[in-house]
């Protein structure tokens, strides 16, 4: 590399400001190249830096979506508010049972089941419903739940869960159930003509499709494995006292009369881990609630300060004498009593001197009696 010299480096700067003024530039070049250079550098290390937190989950950047608005055919409208057939396909797609049903048929309904959310959603916000302390009441009450089921299934495993049913199976009841056939007729008649067939060996399967009025007999007449419970006492009753393989006679009910064959008896399965798991994990749930609420009470250092029963309530000095007056008992006051009898004693005293006494007035001496002045 040819090494230019200091004259050459001082000619092109020289040509170099001179083609800017030419152009109308108002600053040089140099110090814009700077300034870009140090605002693309700046730009580069904050994107850096929000994609390094992305990455590490420390921030959540919202998707496209987020940003692009519903757009698409309007199915109706609220207060001027356009609702989209976009998000009646959403309603769709949040309920998998809505999925398995043809479109066209369930669409008038969930346009009415969206508008109705949007208007009621708007109609509360307006409201003070929110404010009324039975309402909060409820609405915590679903939260407090939320949240602690979510952290009991944090808690316990499936494996913890198996464990439990393992040992609830032990004793969970197992009754007998019978799986059967039958052919259902309208006459007794007809009942014991079928009876006469299947003894002479005919195919009950075939006779059942043929001959049964029971709409499910199609199936040869199969009605599976059933407990005592599960059908009525009159066809019961005397099917399990059939033994395997054994045809029933003519057997009546409300329904018109049967011939039964029993091809097996079983001790009933107890249910699989699969369709229990839901309801242990609920029993398990209700008996770990306060153990999780205890839980937050260490979390958050929740003292709970309870007064002592024996701290005695703050009375004034007005009903502290109040309560002396009531609670003062008569014999405490002795020195009344005393004084009200010895003014009783003086004043029967100064009443019996005033009063003379008749039979005394008769009595008396003579010489106490004025003597009597003689006429002349």
């Amino acid at each position: 590399m040819v090494k230019k010299t200091k004259e050459a480096t001082v000619k092109e700067d020289v040509a170099v400001k001179n083609s800017c003024k030419k152009d109308g530039c108002c600053c040089s070049c140099t110090s814009k190249l700077k300034t870009g250079t140090i605002l693309v550098g700046g730009f580069a290390v904050i994107v850096a830096t929000i994609w390094a937190m992305a990455a590490n989950k420390w921030i959540q950047i919202p998707s496209w979506a987020d940003f692009t608005p519903k757009t698409g055919k309007v199915v109706a409208m609220i207060d001027g508010d356009p609702v989209y057939l976009s998000e009646v396909k959403e309603l769709v797609s949040q309920i998998p049972q809505l999925s398995e049903l043809p479109f066209e048929a369930i669409y008038p309904q969930l346009v009415k089941d969206v508008v109705s959310e949007k208007v009621l959603k708007k109609a509360v916000k307006g409201s003070e419903v929110g404010k009324n302390p039975i309402v909060q009441q409820r609405i915590n009450a679903i939260l407090f739940e939320a949240y602690l089921v979510e952290k009991f299934k944090k808690m316990v495993t499936d494996d913890e869960l198996k464990t439990i049913y393992l040992e609830e199976i032990k004793n969970f009841p197992r009754p007998e159930e019978i799986r059967a056939r039958h052919i259902l007729v309208k006459t007794e008649k007809e009942a014991k003509d079928i009876l006469v067939q299947l003894k002479a060996g005919a195919d009950f399967k075939i006779l059942a499709n043929k001959k049964s009025l029971d709409a499910g007999s199609n199936n040869g007449g199969d009605l599976g494995y059933f407990k005592r419970e599960m059908m009525i006492p009159d066809f019961t009753n005397p099917v399990f006292e059939l033994k395997k393989g054994q045809l029933s006679d003519p057997i009546k009910t409300s329904f018109g009369w049967h011939i039964v064959l029993v091809e097996d008896r079983r001790l009933a399965a107890p249910p699989s881990f699969e369709e229990t798991k839901d309801f242990l994990r609920k029993q398990m749930f209700a008996q770990k609630v306060p153990e999780l609420i205890e839980d937050e009470l260490k979390r958050f250092k929740a003292q709970v300060i309870v007064p002592s029963l024996e701290t005695k309530p703050v009375v004034t000095e007005a009903e502290e004498t109040d309560m002396a007056l009531e609670e003062a008992p008569v014999a405490e006051t002795p020195a009344v009593e005393e004084q009200a009898s010895e003014a009783e004693a003086v004043k029967s005293e100064a009443v019996a001197e005033e009063t003379p006494n008749p039979v005394e007035a008769e009595t008396a001496p003579a010489e106490t009696q004025p003597a009597p002045v003689e006429s002349k």
